[in-house]
């Protein structure tokens, strides 16, 4: 086996889809192919975070650049006082979580920026809450990329006025769109 898996990938009749997950290469890529990899990887009771738990969900824009070609990697956590499980196919940690709090991806609308704000204080004290208190505010569901987050982040810093995302560039004479602009600042200078 160790001679075969090198070579079934090499003539890409199987791809990688998680550490030590492989899948024909005619299996096409779904939201329930991902789980299923994600369950061989996880133990039960835990939850999948951070950019994994993104790309579960479909949600491929959460994926750093060229993430999307390696193999994600798979960061879970267990609720607060079972433990840290350690293995070389995960990242994994513990987490004081609400079943509310496990799904909640702006982007694929599983919630709205005022109850993101509002939720931050209950959160007081743990991991990330410090800067999830700087971003949340700014949170924007139309952002479809590391790099639209990060420009519209430091347009926030500059104090310049707040970008639309996606915006549609239409040929009117020919009733088509042509273009579509990642940000853009309708204020007039």
């Amino acid at each position: 086996m160790d001679t075969l898996l090198p070579g079934l990938l090499r003539g890409r009749l199987i791809r990688r889809l998680l550490r030590g997950v492989f899948v024909s290469a005619a299996v096409p890529d779904s939201i329930l192919l991902r789980a299923m990899s994600v369950a061989l990887v996880v133990p039960p009771g835990c939850f999948v975070t951070d950019r994994c738990a993104g790309w579960l969900h479909g949600a491929d824009m959460a994926l750093a650049p060229n993430e999307d070609v390696l193999v994600p990697q798979v960061t879970f956590f267990r609720p607060s006082d079972e433990g840290r499980l350690r293995n070389g196919l995960c990242v994994s940690g513990e987490r004081r979580v609400a079943r509310d709090d496990l799904v909640s991806m702006a982007r694929l609308g599983g919630f709205d920026v005022a109850e993101l704000v509002s939720s931050v204080s209950r959160l007081r004290g743990q991991r990330g809450v410090v800067q999830l208190r700087e971003l949340a505010p700014i949170v924007d569901a139309g952002s479809e990329s590391f790099g639209e987050s990060a420009t519209r982040r430091r347009w926030h810093g500059a104090g310049l006025p707040w970008p639309t995302t996606q915006i549609s560039v239409v040929d009117e004479g020919a009733e088509r769109r042509v273009a579509r602009d990642d940000l853009v600042s309708m204020a007039r200078l």
